[in-house]
């Protein structure tokens, strides 16, 4: 049974390294719903948590191949309870004092104001972010962005480590 999974790469931090993971998941024939990278705490080291659509055995087999790859130090599947978050940035255009409590009842950050828009900002799970675009759709939406699913692992578990 195919289910969304994550999974999390410890990766050498240079130029290519994305594009050798990347071209793994092409040569598998893998969809990439969501990736984000960024330095770790380790500036010689990036994180990737990548969301695919997968099952358990493919899933596993993707990981022994792309622990092939020289500049991949860790890979894990993320159980499903790990720590998630998104976040979406969406500009919106009508009345400003609506907008503004739609804003305010959800606890999001209003970033920018002009004349003619709001852009709002929003940080939590995919299914709030959903959530906040519908309420957000009795406006015009204008323009929205989303970040794309990053990911940890839940207590004292943990992928970077000093023997890395």
């Amino acid at each position: 049974m195919q289910s969304q999974q994550i999974i999390s790469l410890i990766v050498k931090n240079y130029p290519g390294v994305l594009q050798r993971v990347t071209s793994l998941f092409t040569r598998r024939g893998f969809n990439i719903e969501s990736l984000t990278v960024s330095e770790t705490s380790q500036k010689e080291y990036s994180r990737m948590t990548i969301v695919i659509n997968g099952d358990n055995a493919v899933i596993e087999q993707f990981i022994s191949q792309v622990l092939k790859i020289a500049d991949v130090k860790k890979a894990v599947l993320l159980p499903e309870n790990a720590v998630k978050s998104e976040l979406m940035l969406i500009k919106v255009s009508g009345d400003k004092s609506a907008i503004a409590s739609v804003a305010e009842e959800n606890n999001l950050t209003i970033k920018d104001i002009t004349n003619n828009t709001i852009t709002v900002l929003a940080v939590g799970t995919h299914e709030k972010l959903l959530k906040i675009t519908e309420l957000f759709g009795q406006f015009e939406i204008l323009e929205l962005v989303r970040t794309g699913l990053t990911a940890l692992q839940k207590g004292d578990n943990f992928l970077i480590h000093e023997d890395i």
